[in-house]
């Protein structure tokens, strides 16, 4: 039988093309290993990563509660009052484990009922302005005995993670707050922290107190 050769320029040398069957595979296995050998390649850096925050666990809780400002409430004692307006009781907790603010806001509802729908239309328009970042806003419907109210959820990469809207029972006081990071974040880094400050501020709805 006539045996040919070829010449592969990437070899340099003539190739035997009748070689057996099982060979030819065997070689062909080889050149693939060698190919996809990749411990001469560059190494490439690894994503920055974000540090691990640890969630206090053993914590009592510091009253909020001012002689001009017709309600009280508790917060974690790991937070701080940044800003306190006596005019308009407006108030900011801080949190610098998280970096995190609860920015609250207090209304009074003069005409009761009609001015309670709305401020609570006119914060619900606020919150759903966040809509074109955020990939879902979840609405719950609250009540304790000191009153009712509405607490969202605003789920993706957002600054404010959730907000709540509460007022009494008869319809005369209003507090809105609102939950937001200080600083850009990345949201995933952040589901944790997220969750267990919106926990925090549902028992801050639970604990208020009005005069």
């Amino acid at each position: 039988m006539h045996s040919s050769k070829v010449v592969f320029p990437f070899w340099g040398s003539r190739v035997n093309l009748n070689l057996p069957r099982r060979t030819w595979l065997l070689i062909v296995f080889g050149i693939l290993v060698s190919s996809c050998n990749t411990s001469q390649l560059p190494p490439y850096p690894r994503p920055i990563g974000f540090a691990r925050m640890e969630l206090p666990t053993d914590y009592t809780y510091t009253i909020f509660s001012e002689s001009d400002c017709p309600f009280s409430f508790a917060y974690p004692e790991f937070g701080e009052v940044s800003l306190f307006r006596q005019d308009s009781c407006w108030v900011d907790i801080y949190f610098p484990p998280f970096n995190c603010t609860w920015h609250i806001t207090y209304r009074p509802a003069k005409n009761g009922k009609p001015d309670r729908d709305f401020s609570l239309e006119e914060h619900r328009q606020i919150i759903y302005k966040h809509s074109k970042k955020a990939s879902n806003i979840a609405t719950h419907s609250i009540a304790h005995h000191n009153g009712y109210g509405t607490f969202y959820e605003v789920f993706g990469n957002v600054g404010t993670p959730s907000q709540l809207f509460y007022s009494d029972s008869s319809d005369v006081h209003i507090l809105m707050t609102s939950f937001y990071y200080n600083a850009s974040i990345q949201n995933d880094s952040l589901v944790p922290v997220s969750q267990y400050m919106k926990k925090e501020l549902q028992k801050m709805a639970k604990s208020i107190e009005w005069e």
